[in-house]
């Protein structure tokens, strides 16, 4: 099924009024992964996880690799290595071996808090807020576990420090199809204080100029850069080895090496 076949079975749905069962990660799924991964440049997180690297990387492990968009670019980078993408969800996993796919790359479906194996390199982008303090606990303490010597990990995350998610805009995505204008606003809103992580896409007919919506909100949890570093180092990364980095689409990225 191609997208505007994708977009326009969304929209069927969304006019018999089942817009709310909607799942950016289920329904949406390719739709998620025809921006966010063949638009979205992932350069930046990939940069992150592979310049303090050790020399030799021989496993790499893509935690929450979703539809597998920067799974892939690692895999070419280091096409030696045996790169695993990790993610709970089968239907975004169910993408990502459709759209992306070589000999050293795997998918698999797994918890993150449950993981065994080893790694190189340990990326888990645009996931930590989704675990509460004791989650993001016990997996940077099954990330520094998994490690080999001189390994590392890089993540984003989350914070109430930062402007974007004091005032709620995030980023805004905006692309075409054949037929359909897709327009990706990504927020954080408060509801009694409580952080929501807002996902929603609009559809606009270009023939007939009619608009479609539909979103999820998830609830998430914020993390200063103190409560990550503290966390980090109570794990056993020790704090001459973590790097903050101002930059990518959330409020940083931190790279810690063991």
């Amino acid at each position: 099924m191609g997208v505007d076949d994708e977009i326009r079975d969304a929209v069927d749905r969304i006019e018999k009024g089942e817009s709310r069962e909607l799942k950016i990660y289920g329904d949406m799924a390719r739709l998620y992964h025809f921006l966010f991964g063949t638009e979205y440049d992932y350069s930046g997180q990939a940069d992150a996880a592979t310049e303090k690297a050790p020399e030799k990387v021989r496993k790499i492990v893509d935690g929450g690799c979703g539809t597998g968009g920067l799974t892939v670019l690692l895999a070419e980078r280091y096409p030696d290595a045996e790169v695993l993408g990790i993610d709970l969800n089968s239907t975004m996993l169910e993408v990502a071996r459709d759209e992306n796919s070589s000999e050293n790359l795997k998918y698999r479906e797994e918890d993150l808090l449950n993981f065994k194996g080893s790694a190189d390199i340990y990326t888990v982008f645009g996931t930590v807020n989704h675990f509460d303090e004791d989650e993001v606990k016990g997996l940077f303490r099954k990330i520094f576990d998994s490690l080999n010597l001189g390994g590392v990990v890089a993540f984003d995350f989350k914070s109430p420090e930062s402007e974007k998610h004091q005032d709620g805009y995030i980023n805004y995505w905006s692309t075409e199809t054949d037929d359909f204008k897709v327009e990706n606003p990504v927020m954080t809103v408060y509801d009694d204080g409580q952080a929501y992580y807002s996902f929603s896409f609009c559809f606009t007919e270009k023939e007939t100029g009619k608009e479609f919506y539909t979103g999820e909100l998830m609830e998430i949890e914020l993390y200063t850069k103190e409560d990550i570093l503290n966390m980090l180092t109570d794990v056993g990364f020790k704090q001459e080895n973590i790097e903050f980095r101002e930059e990518g689409d959330q409020s940083g990225i931190f790279v810690a090496r063991k």
